[in-house]
């Protein structure tokens, strides 16, 4: 499809300029060889990008006066557009930025705009403004590792922990869990949810110790900057099992890690821990003895 002049009649294209300086030529030629550099650019960052990079990362492409955002740009999508593009004249080139990129890829767009203002909801107004449509994405994209791992984070943030196994059921019936995901917070997210529910039905307590062990590999492999919370979580389950050395292990490495000391202070009234007390009524005493210090108020 080609670029049209507003002003000309239907059916009718602009005519080429009959002059046109070397300079001019150069200019376009210029500009749009720095745009096509830059897409490309924009389209090996987004092949790895994560959702640590969705709104940290911003990258304007100069020339063209077009301002894109990475997170929510599918690279190959828009240099396909610009392939398809007709292109008449110099002055085409600020009218193709303007309305054709727009006109073409923008549709194509929509559910990484959903994503992202998720995301954005999720990290300013809280979970629960961002769940409906977190469900809304997975249902397009089942198996959106980074979509699952918010939802799940969610259902898990809002002590929903009954919807988030039905979640977590559906997606496996779907092939999507585990299908090909890799992000270490899918799984540590997913087996949060499973060790909790599992401190009542205790059948589910194989199922999560394999998917946080899974989430422990690909955060190590990875050198993710969460491992800690996958690492707590399997002391925790491991407790709860009455595996006792077990969870000195994991407690002792994740004494280990750097960054703030694990904090239990706010959680005595969350449904969660409630759970846990109920299932093993010494629970308090040993995590204190596994993570010293863990129920003291944090530092102001």
């Amino acid at each position: 499809m080609s670029a049209t002049n507003a002003s000309d009649p239907p059916g009718d294209t602009a005519p080429i300029p009959a002059v046109a300086t070397k300079e001019e030529i150069g200019e376009a030629n210029a500009k749009l060889l720095k745009l096509q550099q830059d897409l490309l650019a924009l389209h090996e960052k987004i092949l790895g990008i994560r959702e640590k990079d969705l709104y940290d990362v911003r990258h304007t492409v100069d020339g063209l006066g077009l301002r894109i955002k990475v997170g929510l740009i599918v690279g190959t999508l828009v240099i396909g557009a610009l392939g398809a593009l007709g292109i008449k004249q110099i002055g085409d080139v600020d009218k193709l930025v303007a309305t054709s990129i727009k006109t073409h890829i923008g549709g194509s767009l929509g559910y990484y705009d959903e994503a992202a203002k998720a995301i954005y909801l999720e990290r300013n107004r809280g979970c629960a403004s961002a769940i409906e449509l977190y469900r809304d994405l997975a249902n397009q994209r089942p198996d959106d590792d980074l979509i699952f791992a918010n939802l799940m984070n969610c259902l898990n943030e809002t002590e929903q922990f009954e919807a988030g196994l039905d979640y977590f059921d559906r997606m496996k019936k779907l092939g999507a869990f585990p299908g090909k995901m890799d992000l270490p917070m899918a799984y540590n997210n997913a087996g949060w949810m499973l060790t909790v529910n599992s401190f009542k039905d205790g059948n589910l307590a194989a199922q999560a110790e394999e998917i946080l062990k899974k989430a422990d590999n690909l955060g190590v492999a990875s050198d993710s900057p969460e491992l800690h919370y996958v690492i707590a979580n399997l002391a925790i389950l491991e407790l709860s099992m009455g595996n006792i050395d077990a969870a000195k292990r994991y407690a002792q490495r994740r004494n280990s890690m750097p960054g703030e000391a694990l904090n239990f202070s706010g959680d005595e009234r969350r449904r969660w821990f409630k759970a846990l007390l109920e299932k093993r009524k010494t629970a308090k005493q040993e995590l204190e003895v596994l993570f010293p210090g863990s129920f003291s108020p944090p530092p102001k």
